[in-house]
Parts: C-alpha cells; structure tokens; sequence
C-alpha cells in the first residue's frame, strides 16, 4: 500500500526531527543548536548524510549563529561527534550570521552576510564559507561603538576563513570603511 500525503509528510517531519536533534548534539564543552525546515529530506541515519531540497532553511547556534537559505542542501554529519562536518548548498544561497570569536581579545565578533547565485560550502573543521558564482560577503566587527571595520566583497568566488578573518577570491571588487577613535586637534 503506497503511503498518502499526510503520511509521507509525518514520515518526513519524523526524520527530519531525528536529523534536527543529531545536528544540534554536541560534546558538553558546548552546546550547539539546528532547526532545520524544508520541502523534502533524505537522511541515511548510519552514514550521517542528509539532502534537504526546496525551500531550506537552516538555523544554528553555536560557533557561528545564523541562517542559511538554498534550494538544495546536502548535510555530512560526524556520527561519532554529532556535530555538523560540512555542508553544501545550492543556489541562490543567502547567509548570515555572526562569529562567537574574539579579535585579539578586545571583545569583537564578526557579522557575515554573504550570497552567491551558484553553489556555498561551509566546513566546520576549517571554520571556511566559500560562495561561488555572482558571490558577495559583507562583514561587519562588533559592537560597532568603536574602531568599526566595514568590508564588502563582489566576485566570481569569495571564501571567508570566520577563524582568521581572512577572504580570498576571484574577480573580486572590495570596498571597505574603517572608522577610528577620533583624534584630538593638532595644537
């Protein structure tokens, strides 16, 4: 007997609840949260490989908190970990987020905000978003109060190291405002 809509869409919904709650486990040094809402979801249990397609949306928080939003995701995930290797979305895929690190000690984290008309990774192990085709990255340190460092990039790809705060790409056209403290007049 072939199952009806309503019961594909619950069979769905429990997989997808199952995948949610294997996405968001993380070792007790931290705690990482993921929704995950879409059309449709494939998830192998034993491989930790899920593909999410139509309308994705992936929320997380933890090193990174963000949205990611693609027609298409596929999603590895390290069984042995529970964590999130890495994922792969296609386009149009939009992001943005903000970094849970620390420049230099002075207490600011970074905003991300990146597009891309084709295809976006994001590897948890090196901490690297890559945005190709018709990419864009803005990044914005935090709290902007003080020496408030604004750069914005256009290019074929654009990669984005939320570790280093270091980009790298391909046909790009950068534009960058940095504000400093003001200075007082010369006497």
């Amino acid at each position: 007997m072939r199952p009806t809509r309503g019961r594909r869409m619950a069979l769905g919904l429990g997989a997808l609840v199952a995948a949610a709650a294997v996405l968001a486990a993380q070792p007790a040094a931290q705690t990482d949260r993921a929704t995950i809402d879409a059309d449709q979801l494939e998830y192998d249990i034993d491989s930790g490989q899920a593909v999410l397609t139509g309308n994705c949306l992936v929320s997380i928080e933890g090193r990174v908190t963000g949205t990611l939003r693609a027609s298409k995701v596929a999603v590895n995930i390290d069984t042995a970990a529970n964590k999130i290797d890495n994922l792969e979305a296609t386009g149009p895929v939009t992001f943005d987020g903000i970094t849970d690190r620390v420049q230099g000690g002075a207490g600011k984290r970074v905003q991300v905000v990146g597009s891309c008309r084709d295809r976006a990774t994001f590897s948890e192990k090196t901490m690297i978003l890559s945005l190709i085709g018709a990419a864009h990255l803005a990044t914005v340190t935090m709290p902007q109060d003080q020496d408030v460092k604004r750069a914005q990039f256009d290019g074929q790809t654009i990669s984005y190291d939320l570790d280093a705060n270091r980009v790298r790409g391909t046909k790009v056209r950068i534009q960058m405002e940095i504000a400093t403290k003001e200075r007082a007049p010369a006497p």
